[in-house]
């Protein structure tokens, strides 16, 4: 169980500004916080858009203030009262049911119908429209969307009222749709609606599911119409690329249009949705399950239905078990030619691909508006991943596919005929993919007592930081070579230190070099390096040694050469399947960038390796990537986005248990205040921080500069020296040379601040530029009095930034400074 807190027991960026409730973050973030059963209220202020237009936004605030208080006043020990956004509100409410909470919120909603709002001297009556529903925490977006349908039924009932959930029986398990909630809204407000998907997009699924929720609406399949009364509420379901050559469903489909309507197309399932699709069904969401259900669906409804309910022994192994011919049977000759034609740009089309040629860009805008093509992250992809292997002539296009085929036909045989050397070779495999928690499941299958299963497994263990277990699986191993090198890897993993012995074996001495590389031992570096012959290197050790070389060159400054090991790694591993190790370089690759303040590029490599790590037993790899796309943020003054990831972090399961990981948050929380001169908040969580160093040894210099920043902004300027510094960081170098120039001349002209920057920006000249920027808007803010300086300053930092195109962050600089 996790230890709960009450709801005013969190950290200052989990609130409301305006309410003073806790917002969207902490929404976002429930699951990790809270355990077992909910009830979820989720409500809105009736006809809220009309009272913003009529009497004014400042109004419309005051409202929401007020309505918040309210939810206060009525909230319990147990409850945790939410501002969704806008006008909405969300209580979660802890140890109460849903009649029990139907009862409270019914009180609330009576109360503030019974007594209108006066504001400036006008009466305003305000209802609230509400729906609840219940479950276990950890399926609360279901909850969430229960909640929603019963609050839209109120809505439907004529407002301000309460509807309690009911759940409906249903026979088959069902996955909401990502438009479904837009999709009730509109039925719920008698509006008419049209929904297009493509084939196989699950639009009959739907549009049974909705027949049962609104009796009273007419539903049609456009393909099956035969006649449709335009004066009843009704919803339209169709196939645009099946009725493209149809004049007479064309013109229905037309006549429909001109009545006042919602229209949506049906997207298919994002990654997340599917890894809520296993879970829901008590599937594993393992790395290699969730990125072969992304490949070979695409997040289409209907193969991953297919998928969840076959039979173990059922066939899904390559790619003519998919049913395709039905369907291409119905689409007219055009569309078939248009399908030929883009078939050789592949199963995911760049729109860089398309620009230059007109026909061939015209054929995928075509085929996006037949519901055949679809954008996902940048790209054009094929809803229907059927429909592309159908018509692709050259089955190299797809080997990626082939090899998940492999894999996931490889680990059903072995796990049905328990075959021992099909397991061991399914469970490398899977390691050497990354997916070490389906790996270890299959090993254990084994019980053979090789030193081939048992030098894997440790692997595994030391990957997943359990280094007693794998302890367990090293003493086991015959292999004196074998022995030496998980103990030696064992021994890096875990940051112990070193008794290094001569030895020719290259893959220990890959480990020896790693091991070097984070003691900044270069000259050990190099002469390990001369040992090593990358010709006889495994690819997996080929991958180790460039990595290593890579960082030992970032290290050195000697970017190209950093650059290109990273990119033959990325080679490597895409080329052999080592989906983990990818994630693992992109990772540095990122970290390389952002070290040369090229902060697009490092989050793109961020987010590349965040597409491959949520789904991994990796976690502290993971919280190191949610940590490095948070500071990136950052520095590029995405300031929301970053305090979302902030506050996730805050939440994971490990952080939670180690003081020291929050700390790391506190003190990047400290600095994202600092950089928004928000003092008092910056003061809060570097307390925090330098509380937690003051119990240990030392406090480190960035914690000390940290807080000499906040006191010296606050006038608390009671510390003297900073001579005790590490005088070999360049930060620490710079941010003494501000601190201690600030601190001496308070008063002084602008040719004495000119000669200071020039100082400044000479120090590691072209380096580290943009945390020079930040101190110069530091001390923008320090000499704020003073029109002349203040305008020096803040055109010197702001041509840093735009020279690093952060045209977000100058931007924010230049209000907050104007704001002052």
């Amino acid at each position: 169980m996790k230890k709960e807190k009450e709801w005013m027991e969190f950290e200052t960026v989990y609130y409301d500004e305006l309410t003073g409730l806790l917002n969207r973050r902490f929404m976002n973030n429930a699951q990790k916080i809270l355990d077992g059963k909910i009830s979820l209220t989720f409500f809105d202020i009736d006809n809220f858009k009309f009272i913003n237009d009529t009497y004014g936004h400042y109004t419309g605030d005051k409202i929401i203030q007020e309505i918040g208080m309210l939810i206060k006043t009525f909230s319990t020990k147990n409850d945790y009262p939410i501002r969704f956004g806008g006008d909405e509100f969300i209580i979660i409410s802890k140890d109460t049911n849903s009649s029990k909470q139907h009862e409270i919120i019914e009180n609330c909603r009576k109360y503030l119908y019974s007594r209108p709002f006066i504001l400036l001297n006008k009466s305003i009556s305000v209802t609230i429209s509400s729906g609840i529903a219940e479950g276990g925490v950890n399926d609360i977006e279901s909850i969430l969307q229960n909640a929603d349908f019963a609050l839209y039924c109120s809505k439907g009932k004529g407002k301000n009222c309460t509807t309690l959930y009911t759940k409906r029986e249903q026979a088959d398990f069902y996955m909401p749709f990502k438009e479904e909630r837009e999709i009730k809204k509109s039925l719920a407000g008698k509006k008419n609606i049209i929904v297009k998907g493509g084939f196989k997009s699950g639009k009959s699924t739907l549009m049974k599911k909705l027949k049962k929720e609104f009796p009273k609406v007419n539903f049609y399949e456009l393909e099956d119409l035969k006649e449709i009364d335009m004066k009843k509420h009704s919803a339209i379901f169709y196939n645009p690329a099946i009725i493209i050559e149809d004049k007479k469903l064309n013109k229905y489909l037309y006549l429909f249009k001109q009545n006042d309507h919602d229209e949506y197309s049906l997207s298919n399932f994002t990654k997340d949705n599917i890894v809520r699709f296993l879970e829901l069904t008590g599937r594993k969401a393992t790395l290699f399950t969730v990125n072969y259900l992304t490949q070979m669906t695409n997040g289409n409804p209907y193969l991953l239905n297919r998928f969840i309910s076959m039979d173990v022994h059922a066939k899904f192994d390559t790619l003519t078990d998919y049913p395709v011919y039905e369907d291409i049977s119905t689409l007219d000759k055009s569309t078939i030619k248009m399908l030929k034609r883009i078939n050789h740009l592949g199963f995911e089309i760049s729109p860089s691909n398309i620009a230059s040629d007109s026909l061939l860009f015209s054929d995928v805008m075509s085929m996006l508006n037949l519901e055949i093509l679809e954008e996902k992250n940048f790209v054009f992809t094929y809803k229907y991943p059927p429909i592309y292997f159908h018509f692709s002539k050259t089955k190299n296009r797809f080997q990626y596919q082939k090899k998940m085929f492999e894999i996931a036909r490889k680990k059903r045989i072995s796990q049905t005929s328990m075959d021992p050397s099909l397991l061991i070779s399914t469970g490398t495999d899977l390691y050497n993919y990354g997916d070490t928690e389906e790996a270890m499941d299959i090993l254990n299958l084994s019980l053979l007592d090789t030193d081939e299963v048992h030098s894997l497994k440790a692997r595994i263990l030391i990957s997943q930081s359990q280094f007693e277990k794998a302890d367990y699986e090293i003493k086991h191993i015959r292999d004196s070579v074998v022995k030496r090198q998980i103990n030696v890897l064992k021994m890096v993993a875990s940051a112990e230190d070193l008794k290094i012995k001569k030895t020719r074996d290259p893959y220990t001495n890959i480990l020896y070099m790693s091991y070097y590389i984070r003691k900044e031992s270069f000259k050990m570096v190099e002469n390990i390096q001369k040992k090593i012959d990358e010709k006889v290197l495994t690819p997996k050790e080929n991958v180790s040694y460039l990595s290593n070389l890579a960082n030992y060159y970032m290290f050195k400054n000697r970017e190209n050469k950093a650059a290109d090991c990273f990119l033959k790694c990325e080679e490597i591993c895409k080329k052999e399947f080592f989906l983990a190790d990818l994630g693992k370089i992109y990772m540095q690759m990122g970290n390389m960038f952002d070290q040369k303040d090229q902060l697009f590029k490092a989050l793109e490599y961020f987010n590349k390796a965040m597409e491959i790590f949520p789904y991994t037993n990796m976690s502290s790899i993971l919280w190191s990537v949610n940590l490095n796309l948070a500071v990136t943020y950052l520095k590029l003054g995405e300031f929301s986005r970053a305090f979302d990831m902030f506050t996730s972090l805050l939440s994971m399961e490990r952080e939670n248990k180690n003081k020291y990981y929050k700390m790391i948050i506190y003190n990047n929380l400290a600095d994202a205040y600092i950089r928004m001169f928000d003092w008092e908040n910056a003061e809060y969580y570097n307390k925090l921080v330098l509380e937690y160093y003051k119990s240990r040894s030392s406090i480190p210099d960035f914690v000390i500069f940290q807080n000499r920043k906040i006191s010296l902004a606050k006038n608390k300027v009671n510390w003297l020296k900073l001579d005790y510094f590490n005088k070999d960081d360049i930060i620490n170098i710079i941010d003494s040379m501000v601190l201690s120039f600030l601190k001496k001349n308070r008063s002084c002209s602008v040719s004495e601040i000119r000669d200071f920057t020039v100082q400044l920006l000479k120090v590691n000249k072209d380096k580290d530029m943009l945390y020079k920027a930040e101190l110069l808007g530091y001390m923008c803010f320090m000499f704020r009095k003073n029109e002349k300086i203040k305008k020096y300053l803040l055109k010197t930092a702001s041509s840093i930034l735009l020279s690093l195109n952060l045209n977000l962050r100058e931007n924010l600089l230049r209000q907050s400074l104007e704001n002052l």
